[in-house]
């Protein structure tokens, strides 16, 4: 083998592990970045766009690869009430590698398709577009769980980001943002606790000695 080939090999085997990488002028994030919510308490988690270009940057479709703790946290579904556009077809749609045949076992694929002739667009940074909103159930206390976008999966799924006006041209940026959720015992479990270690503490109390 030639070192030309070894090179390469070597080069091609970083890129299989390492995974693609995106140095796009769109990034892609959530909000809040942390929160705290009661077992059996509905989540919600933002998914926002801006641009790092410092101007706004069109966007014809997005694929958001989604992956958290499904011990955790249950999907439920999205809710647009708060998005800043009105996708065409978005959703968990289905797709080739079988990912969203399963919204319950913590992967999934959000997917957008904007409006013909009329993209979205992503503000500069600071300021974001909301895609869409989340929405999960807090299944059980933890310190903190995340969720995260993941760059691929399975033979076709990628998170990706396509540009307005140009087709089929990736702008995808920064997707390494998370959202950390810290979950508590909801108040009645925790009054139920409490009331039970009275109760015990008063059943080990040792009685007082009466005197004549």
């Amino acid at each position: 083998m030639t070192m030309f080939k070894r090179v390469m090999l070597c080069v091609g085997v970083v890129g299989v592990f390492a995974g693609p990488a995106f140095a796009g002028p769109v990034d892609m994030s959530f909000s809040p970045t942390a929160q705290v919510a009661n077992v059996g308490a509905n989540v919600q988690i933002n998914i926002l766009l801006s641009s790092n270009s410092g101007v706004p940057e069109s966007v014809s479709a997005l694929d958001a690869i989604l992956d958290w703790d499904s011990s955790l946290l249950q999907l439920t579904g999205v809710t647009n009430a708060m998005a800043g556009y009105s996708w065409l077809v978005e959703g968990f749609l289905p797709d080739p590698d079988g990912i969203n045949a399963n919204l319950g076992d913590g992967n999934a694929i959000y997917t957008g398709l904007g409006q013909l002739a009329a993209p979205a667009f992503a503000p500069p940074a600071p300021a974001t577009l909301i895609v869409t909103t989340l929405e999960f159930t807090a299944l059980a206390p933890t310190p903190g769980t995340l969720v995260r976008f993941v760059p691929a999966m399975g033979i076709f799924g990628q998170t990706q980001i396509f540009a307005g006006f140009v087709a089929n041209t990736p702008v995808t940026g920064d997707i390494s943002g998370t959202a950390l959720v810290t979950i508590v015992p909801e108040p009645a479990s925790v009054w139920t606790i409490i009331l039970g270690v009275c109760a015990v503490c008063r059943r080990i109390r040792p009685a007082r000695r009466i005197t004549s």
